[in-house]
Order: structure tokens, then C-alpha cells, then sequence
């Protein structure tokens, strides 16, 4: 029986390099006939095109058949067309006879063949038998050597399928769909032209059931490839605007993430892991490529990653750099593994959206990417505290939606609102903190994006100045340094301290031909707005208003065409675009919220003839650290202190009762404003105030708020004596054994001031009922360490110490915990210093920190684990785990 040639574009699993190079598919009829068992007629013409046959016709029943048939009428007998070719590294080798038939008959017997077969195979076979077998010895011997394929010693000869360097076509795209590799049999279609399917045999029943079988997966990897399309279409339309951002809105010269993303990339940004589901350290690696492998892994239950760090830190960067991580392949068709879903949704401008993160709008997500439903996506969401807030009274609802719960989701947000907030409700699988930048990591960063010649010139100002060394610790300053660098801004020159590089950035961003030379009432228009709409002890709450805020508020204060004005604001400052659909305005980050109401409470205080009434209107909220550092920085830079500041600081102090204020507000603002002038006052002043803390004095302060503040002023200015006078009162107040309501002052602002109790207007001073103080400790034990508060440090131990024994004693004793060693290095270094060996609160601490109370907590914490405290530098870190609430 002589089997007719087949076109080469009718034969399954085979492929040509060109549609005008023809393949006779010898080998392919003697193939199928072989595998029948029909002879072969020795008159077919055997010609040598140039074109690859390098695909396998043949279906894997055929192949069985082969191994379980015991007598064949026929030797098998294969005669390769062509030349088989396998790519090796860049470099394209061709086989020889021999090799050919031998290894087209080793991919046929998936069981493995004889190496008596074998020899019966070869084009020329020698009737020497042992010749026949050195042939065959020899052959195998190359294919393993010259081509570094994996072929067994024994006989029956087996070719294992994983191989280094070997492709078959039609075995391996109908075993890839088996497997559910869709995308590696797709890049088997896409390697060449397309398989093609014969019209079936209804004589042959085995032939018709392959081709069933393979139009089966071919149908399987159309629909994965169509939904791929759809897949990548979207995630590259997301990849290009991401990329295309500007690495610092508003700045020359301007760089996109794009351009500086090669550079960045491999530097060692400074993170912490502090909490993950094992407790094995990790190799170090970039933070983004630590979050895309822990995301894309989908075993196991879904990762829900937090990543946290104070504004300016880079939490929006490293959500887009993940997400950039994550769909890399999609720049090259389906890429090396099959891409899954992965969505971009930044709260700040979807967050407002209706349905938002809800398990509708996660459906119709999917759907239009073209995924399946049943598909767990990675979900990348960028300021999640946006969304958070706007649900603050329903977040365990929102915490339950799908996106949150069946997703591997990464979450970037304030690390104050994590603390206060999120942390409470024990979400999260990994927790990631952006830590700050020490100088090499500064150095190194900036000669990457700019060149050597702007790192020289960012050293030589750098280190000019202790206090910029400290400034360039948070990124988004460093940016904002280097940028004015290489714009050659000469005022750069005279920047030393913070505000007045926000106040350079600002008056860059509002230079404007519209308002030329009104860079100050912008500012001033900003300040207004700020102050307006900060809500009062609440920190790490965006500042939001409307343009329609904008609006009023000018016309309020008598602006000259507040329409004109309000453009300009909109178009030329720091404040953000508002989102379609919507008409919210907040400001670029946090920070410059921050700075805008610290501004406004330094110009209202340096404003020539302030009334006291006006400065105790603008301090009547209860401000955060934040503004209030910011607030004294500007102060204590202002040239003519004593003649403009104390006067209306003193005046607001001393001011009688005023219509218009609640007690609580006012005596907000008193204890601001005695906070003030004991930071800034001159020894003169100092002197006079320190009536204001004796009981024994005429002039002694009765309320204990503006007590506190004068001597927690007074203490930061260096009056040590001061700090310690108050903590004696402080105890012999509780040693009394009645009332203490300066005591309770001392822990209610400081519980309010660090948002570990909502701030009570009327009561500022009022400890709320079963506070959670884990914000209070660790601030307080981070205000051991530094230098800028040392005058405060024994108040801020005794504060500490006052927690764990009279106020919430339980749960000081549990979140202390990841915060012991760090403390006790604290005690010990206090301890040494003759300054401050004598405190009494020393060795109490030490007693607290050892009792029975803490030292079961330790042991009963479930998956705590209590390691190595931080240390500095710019690599990646393993810190202690921080413990589930």
C-alpha cells in the first residue's frame, strides 16, 4: 500500500519557514504508515528542501500503538525530508542523518526504542552488526554531547521530555493545554505559522479522534489568547500612563517614570518587613520585586500586603513600580508565563466613585479585561486611606468585600492611619514600612538620576549643614532638593531647614504671569484654605476642599475677582487637579496640607499689630505634631522674634474671656500658645513664666492644659529643671491618693495628640474610655531617642511609666512588646548619662517592662515574634513582627 504525500499546510502539528518553500513530508507518510503497519513503497521521491519540518504529525494513540504492538509486519523505518534544527543559545545547528533518524525516532517512542530499531533506522544501515551498534553508540553519543540532549544509557533507549534544547510541536502543544499552560502552547502557534487541521478521515477513527483532540486545544488556547489580548490591551494602557508620569509634578527638568525607572530600580531602598506568615528571613531583594513575587504566588490563601511610611516616603512609587513589575510581559505578547490580572486602582481618584471596592465593581472589573470570573486577580491600590476614610464609619463592611478578601491585594497608606485604624482590625498578611534615607543611600540615588556633577554639587550643600542632612532623610524632600540643583535655583543656597524649601517649591510652583510678583497672596490664599479645613486633631487626614470652598472663601475675605484668583490657584500651585466626575481639591501630599496650616498660623502670629483674639482664633484647634513642629520652625527662624512674636503671643495668652470661643477651644489655644512661648522666649521672658507653674505664686496657671503646654515649651527650650518640676508634681499629685486631674491631662492630651482617642473639644484633656495607646507608646519611646526633644525626655518616660501602672496597664504591657528592646537599650543608655542617672522612672520602667504582667504577654502572644530591633542603613531589613490586634 502506497501512502500519497500530504500538503505540508493539511498536516497537523507541522509548520514551514515560508509559504513558498514547500515541504514534501516523506518522513511524515512513512511515519503513519509505519505506525499502521503498512509497507512502504521505496519509489517515493525523496527531495531535500530547504524549509523545518520541525513538527511531529503523529497523535499520541498512534505513538502507544507503536510501544504495545509486539510484532511489526514492517521494520519501522524512518527517512528524514530536511533538517532538523534546534536553536542552541544564539547559535543554530543543524543534525546530520544519523542524528536525525535517531532522534525522530526517540520523540515517536515516548516508551523508548531498541537500540536494534535504532540501528534498522539509520539511512544506510550496515549489515555488520556490530558496526550497526558502534553507529548507534556513536550517534548517541553526539546527540548528547554536541547538542547537550538528555538521552538514557540503557537499552530501550528513552528521550526524557525535559530537555535543554528541543521543541516538539504538536506533543508539546497538546500536553501544554493539558497541563493548563495556555500561554506556552500559544507561543508555539506563534512561533510560526499557524498549525492547520485536515479535513478528517470518517474511515479512521484513530486519525479523526487526534484531531478532535487537538482541535480541542486549539479552541482552549483561542480563547485563552483572545482573553489575553484583551488582558494586555488594558494592562498596557495602564503600564503607559504610569509610565509616562512625572517623578515630581511641577518640576524642571522634568523626568517621567519611564526615563528614570532603569536607573531607580536597582538601588537599595531602605524597608522594613515587619510582619509576615513565617518567620524565615528573606534574601535581600528590591522592594517591588519582593512584592510582585509574593503577589503573583497563587497558592495558598490570598497575600494581603500593607505597605506603610510617613508622606513624601515613596508609597505611590512603590505601587506603581510593583504594578510596572507585575506586567513586563505584556510588552512582549503573552510573555514568559501566563499573565494574570492585575488592576491598578488608586483609591485617591477612584475612591469617591460609586461602589468603589465593592463586589460589583471588582465583577465588572474583570469583565472588562476580558478575565474569567472565576480568576483570583492582584489588585494594586495606591492611597488606600482615601478609601478608607470615606467609609470610616462601615470599614470592617468594606474590609469584607471581595477585593479585600479573595485578592492578592498590595495596599499603600499613611502609616498613622494604619496604626490608629487598620491595624485595630488585624488585616494583613505582610506589613511593609518605608523607612528613612541615610546619606550613602542619598548620594547614591541622586547620581543615578542626575550624574556625578549634581551629586557633587547636592554633597557640597548637603554638608554645609547639619539640619540638611536631616531634611533629605524623607525622599520627596531629597527630590525637591536635587530638583532645584539642577535647575540651578540660587536661592538654594540659603535653604537650611524645611519650611523654607516648601516655601521655595511653592513660590516656584505659583510663579505665574496672570498674578506676577502675587506669589504671597497665593500662599496667604492657600494658609486660609488649610487652616479652614483641617480637621482638628486629626493628623493624617488628607486636607480636602471644593472648588466651590475656593471660591467663597476668597469672596469672604474680600478678594478682588475671586473667579481669576481661584484659577490661578487651581492652575498653578501644589494643589491636585480634581478627579473626573468630581470637584474635591486636596493638596499633592500631606506634607504640604501640613505646611499650609503651620504657614497660616506664622503669618497670623507675624502679622504687624496681631490681635490677641485673631491668634487665639487660629490656634483654637487641636493641632497634630506635625503642624505644630512646623508651626515653631517657621517661629524660630523669624528675625525679629521678640519684637513682633511675644508681644502677640503674650497677648493672646493674657487675653480676658471672649465672646464667640467655647471654653474648650480656647483653652486649646491657650495651651498652643504657652507651648509657643516657652520654645521661643529669651531667658528674660522664661523667668516670668515660670509663675505660671508655681502654686505658691499669685500668677499661677489654673488650668492644668495651658500648664502643660508652658512646661513642655519650656522643657524642649532646655529648662530641664522645668521637665522635672512637672513630673514631681505629676507624682506627688498620684501619691496623694484622690483626684488627679493633672495627671489625667498629662494622659489625655497625649493619647489625643498622638489619634490614639478622638480629640474632645469641649474636654481636651479627657482620658476616653479603654484607650488603645499603641500610637502614644511608640512615639514616646521614639521621643527618647531624639535629640531635638531631650529637654521633654523625662516626661515623656514618666508618661510612659504612668500607662503601664495606673491607666491601661494590660494593654501597655501588650504593645510594648515589639517596642521592649529598643526601650530597654533606651533605659540603659539613660542609665550611663550622669544627667540623668538619677531618675527615678529608670529603674520603675525596668520593673514594668520585667513583671510578671509583660513576661506572659511574651509567652502567650500567638505568632509574635520578638526580634532584632532596627538598625540603620539603606538595605533591606528584618525587623520584629509586629503583633495581630
Amino acid at each position: 500500500m502506497v501512502v500519497p504525500c500530504l500538503d505540508a499546510t493539511k498536516i497537523p502539528g507541522s509548520r514551514m519557514t515560508s509559504a513558498r518553500d514547500p515541504v514534501l513530508l516523506h518522513t511524515v507518510c512513512l511515519i503513519v504508515a509505519g505506525c499502521f503497519g503498512v509497507p512502504v513503497n521505496a519509489s517515493i521521491s525523496q527531495r531535500q528542501p530547504t524549509s523545518i519540518p520541525v513538527g511531529v504529525p503523529i497523535c499520541c494513540r498512534a505513538v502507544e500503538e507503536i510501544e504495545t504492538t509486539s510484532e511489526l509486519r514492517e521494520p519501522l523505518r524512518i527517512q528524514l525530508v530536511g533538517c532538523w534544527v534546534t536553536e542552541r543559545g544564539k547559535k543554530t545547528v543543524a543534525l546530520g542523518p544519523n542524528e536525525r533518524a535517531v532522534l525522530h525516532a526517540l520523540i515517536l517512542s515516548r516508551g523508548g526504542i531498541s537500540r536494534h530499531y535504532l540501528g534498522t533506522l539509520l539511512p544506510e544501515p550496515n549489515r555488520d552488526l556490530r558496526k550497526v551498534a558502534s553507529s548507534v553508540s556513536s550517534t548517541l553519543t553526539q546527540l548528547r554531547k554536541k547538542y547537550d540532549l538528555k538521552i538514557s544509557e540503557e537499552d530501550p533507549v528513552n528521550l526524557p521530555r525535559q530537555q535543554p534544547s528541543l521543541t516538539v510541536d504538536f506533543w508539546d502543544f497538546v500536553t501544554l493545554v493539558e497541563e493548563g499552560r495556555h500561554a506556552d502552547a500559544a507561543r508555539i502557534l506563534r512561533n510560526g505559522r499557524e498549525l492547520c487541521l485536515p479535513q478528517p478521515d470518517p474511515c479512521d477513527d484513530l486519525w479523526t479522534k487526534a484531531l478532535e483532540e487537538f482541535q480541542a486545544a486549539l479552541d482552549k488556547v483561542t480563547e485563552f489568547t483572545t482573553q489575553q489580548t484583551t488582558r494586555m490591551r488594558a494592562m498596557r494602557e495602564t503600564r503607559e500612563t504610569l509610565l509616562a508620569r512625572p517623578l515630581l509634578p511641577g518640576f524642571r527638568p522634568k523626568m517621567t517614570i519611564k526615563e528614570v525607572r532603569a536607573r531607580l530600580e536597582p538601588l537599595p531602598f531602605a524597608w522594613d518587613l515587619e510582619r509576615a506568615p513565617d518567620l524565615q528571613g528573606h534574601p535581600m531583594s528590591p522592594l517591588s520585586e519582593y512584592l510582585s513575587e509574593t503577589l503573583v504566588q497563587t497558592a495558598g490563601a490570598p497575600s494581603q500586603m500593607i505597605v506603610i511610611g510617613p508622606p513624601g516616603s515613596g508609597k505611590a512609587l512603590t505601587a506603581i513600580a510593583c504594578y510596572l513589575d507585575l506586567t513586563d510581559d505584556v510588552e512582549h505578547a503573552c510573555g514568559e508565563r501566563e499573565q494574570r490580572t492585575v488592576l491598578f486602582a488608586d483609591a485617591r481618584e477612584g475612591g469617591n466613585t460609586k461602589g468603589f471596592s465593592s463586589d460589583q465593581w471588582l465583577a465588572d472589573q474583570i469583565e472588562a479585561m476580558g478575565a474569567s470570573p472565576a480568576e483570583r486577580p492582584i489588585v494594586i491600590m495606591p492611597h488606600a486611606d482615601a478609601l478608607f476614610f470615606a467609609h470610616g464609619d462601615r470599614l470592617r463592611e468594606v474590609l469584607s468585600s471581595r477585593v479585600f478578601t479573595e485578592c492578592d491585594i498590595l495596599l499603600c497608606c499613611n502609616e498613622q492611619f494604619h496604626v490608629k485604624t487598620l491595624s485595630y482590625y488585624g488585616y494583613g498578611t505582610h506589613e511593609i514600612k518605608l523607612v528613612e534615607w541615610e546619606p550613602d543611600l542619598q548620594r547614591t540615588y541622586v547620581n543615578a538620576l542626575y550624574g556625578e556633577k549634581t551629586c557633587a554639587d547636592f554633597e557640597e550643600w548637603r554638608t554645609k549643614y547639619r539640619s540638611r542632612g536631616v531634611l533629605c532623610r524623607i525622599p520627596l524632600h531629597l527630590n525637591y532638593v536635587v530638583s532645584l540643583i539642577a535647575a540651578k535655583d540660587d536661592a538654594l543656597k540659603d535653604i537650611e531647614k524645611r519650611w523654607q524649601l516648601y516655601e521655595r517649591v511653592a513660590k516656584i510652583r505659583m510663579a505665574t504671569p496672570a498674578l506676577r510678583d502675587a506669589g504671597g497672596a497665593l500662599m496667604d490664599d492657600l494658609g486660609w484654605l488649610a487652616h479652614r479645613f483641617y480637621r482638628a486633631g486629626v493628623s493624617d487626614r488628607p486636607i480636602s476642599f471644593t472648588d466651590e470652598h475656593v471660591l467663597e472663601d476668597l469672596a469672604r475675605r474680600g478678594v478682588r475677582d475671586p473667579a481669576s484668583r481661584a484659577k490661578v490657584l487651581l492652575q498653578n500651585t501644589v494643589l491636585d487637579a480634581p478627579i473626573e466626575g468630581s470637584n474635591e481639591l486636596r493638596f499633592h501630599d500631606m506634607l504640604w496640607g501640613w505646611f499650609f496650616v503651620a504657614y497660616h498660623l506664622y503669618r497670623t502670629v507675624t502679622t504687624e499689630d496681631a490681635k490677641p483674639v485673631d491668634v487665639l482664633r487660629a490656634f483654637e484647634k487641636f493641632f497634630s505634631a506635625a503642624v505644630m513642629d512646623r508651626c515653631e520652625e517657621m517661629l524660630s527662624d523669624w528675625p525679629e522674634r521678640e519684637q513682633t512674636i511675644i508681644p502677640a503671643l503674650l497677648g493672646a495668652l493674657e487675653a480676658p474671656e471672649s465672646r464667640g470661643f467655647r471654653r474648650g477651644q480656647r483653652r486649646v489655644a491657650r495651651e498652643h500658645v504657652g507651648y509657643l512661648l516657652g520654645v521661643l522666649a529669651d531667658a528674660g521672658l522664661k523667668a516670668e513664666l515660670e509663675p505660671l507653674l508655681d502654686p505658691s505664686d499669685p500668677r499661677h496657671e489654673r488650668d492644668h492644659l495651658v500648664r502643660r503646654g508652658v512646661a513642655i515649651g519650656l522643657s524642649n527650650s532646655g529648662r530641664t529643671e522645668i521637665a522635672d518640676a512637672y513630673v514631681e508634681a505629676l507624682r506627688a499629685e498620684i501619691d496623694a491618693d484622690g483626684e488627679t486631674p493633672q495627671a489625667d491631662t498629662n494622659i489625655g492630651v497625649a493619647l489625643s495628640f498622638h489619634g490614639d482617642q478622638p480629640f474632645n473639644s469641649d474636654e481636651p484633656g479627657l482620658i476616653g474610655p479603654e484607650p488603645d495607646p499603641a500610637r502614644t507608646i511608640e512615639d514616646l519611646i521614639i521621643g527618647l531617642a531624639n535629640v531635638r526633644h531631650q529637654g521633654t525626655w523625662r516626661i515623656k518616660l514618666f508618661t510612659l511609666l504612668d500607662l503601664a501602672r495606673r491607666v491601661t496597664p494590660d494593654r501597655f504591657a501588650e504593645r510594648v512588646l515589639e517596642h521592649r528592646q529598643r526601650l530597654l537599650a533606651t533605659l540603659d543608655r539613660l542609665a550611663a548619662d550622669p544627667a540623668t542617672e538619677s531618675w527615678p522612672e529608670i529603674a520603675e520602667m525596668r520593673l514594668i517592662l520585667n513583671d510578671r504582667r509583660c513576661e506572659e504577654r511574651r509567652r502567650d502572644t500567638s505568632g509574635a515574634y520578638h526580634g532584632p530591633e532596627r538598625r540603620s542603613g539603606g538595605d533591606r531589613r528584618v525587623v520584629a513582627f509586629r503583633e495581630q490586634t
